[in-house]
């Protein structure tokens, strides 16, 4: 009996400490009132894979129809971040797909408007015609 149990506790110790490194490892995605990440934090989200409806949802990790701007902060590489105007994700209004090309430390992205290209990210604005994402953010897809 005494040998069983100890090769438990090793397993068990091994399975707590890959989960906690696990976490300890996810990314961060902040938001910011202003654009720049100027102004207020307004809060962040994980870079696991999740949405969120700043409108409908109870839990809401940052306000509706504030955000301008954010920072990747230890976010995985093949994350895909999609940011939209309208709160049911219609492409028929204002919309950006933001592709994480590779682990990304720390990197701001000034607006959600403009398209931009890096060997960390690419930024592409669609349905942009209104300009009218900034400060518009209603939900946020993490894939």
């Amino acid at each position: 009996m005494k040998k069983t149990l100890l090769k438990i506790i090793p397993i068990a110790t091994l399975f707590i400490a890959i989960s906690l490194t696990a976490s300890a490892q996810s990314g961060n995605i902040w938001f910011f009132e202003g654009n720049g990440a100027t102004q207020g934090v307004l809060g962040s989200v994980s870079d696991a894979p999740a949405t969120y409806n700043l409108k409908r949802d109870s839990y809401k990790p940052i306000p509706n129809d504030e955000a301008r701007s954010l920072i990747l902060n230890h976010v995985r590489a093949g994350a895909i971040i999609r940011l939209y105007d309208s709160p049911d994700m219609s492409t028929g209004d204002d919309y950006t797909v933001i592709t994480v090309k590779k682990f990304t430390p720390y990197l701001m992205l000034e607006n959600f408007e403009l398209p931009y290209d890096d060997e960390y990210i690419n930024v592409n604005p669609l349905n942009n015609r209104d300009k009218d994402l900034d400060g518009h953010l209603s939900v946020i897809v993490i894939q």
